[in-house]
């Protein structure tokens, strides 16, 4: 599985999506469950499956699918 196929199901897993809602322009707004508590499973399950540590600005920048692989490649993370 790559990098960008594990992101899709965590953020599927995350947000209860389908594969078929996945896009890059899913974000705070246009996902009902993508609120404060969705945003932190979303930043824990990104470190715990590429054992990274996201710090504060991290996670308060987590707000689309866009700024998570931002985040993902900042951290080394190829997408």
């Amino acid at each position: 599985m790559t990098n960008k196929e594990k992101y899709e199901q965590i953020l599927m897993e995350t947000f209860g999506l389908t594969a078929s809602e996945i896009n890059e322009d899913l974000n705070v707004l246009n996902v009902e469950r993508w609120d404060s508590t969705g945003q932190l499973q979303l930043a824990g399950n990104m470190e715990q499956t590429w054992h990274i540590c996201l710090d504060e600005d991290d996670m308060l920048r987590l707000t689309s699918y866009q700024d998570g692989v931002a985040i993902l490649q900042r951290h080394g993370v190829s997408i």
